[in-house]
């Protein structure tokens, strides 16, 4: 508080040492950023390649439907099987 209400009151060297650390701090918050940004981009790749293979889920499914004959059930003996072939 007695910095922001009277810088003036402050030697030289306690001025000094305060700016090192408000260097320091600024540092070490340019590196939070750039990692937070990194993992947001890691996150931000991970979901599209997830919705990706979520997406292929429903196509193998939708083709796999488009193969049988109109009524037939699709239990779960059919998936297993069907993943078994290909």
């Amino acid at each position: 508080d007695r910095v922001r209400s009277q810088p003036e009151a402050m030697d030289d060297e306690t001025r000094r040492q305060l700016g090192h650390v408000i260097d320091d701090l600024s540092s070490c918050l340019g590196d939070i950023m750039q990692r937070d940004e990194e993992d947001q981009k890691s996150m931000e790749k991970i979901r599209d390649e997830s919705r990706q293979e979520l997406n292929s889920l429903g196509q193998a499914r939708q083709a796999r439907r488009a193969y049988l004959k109109p009524g037939m059930s699709t239990g779960p003996n059919d998936a297993r099987f069907s993943d078994r072939k290909g």
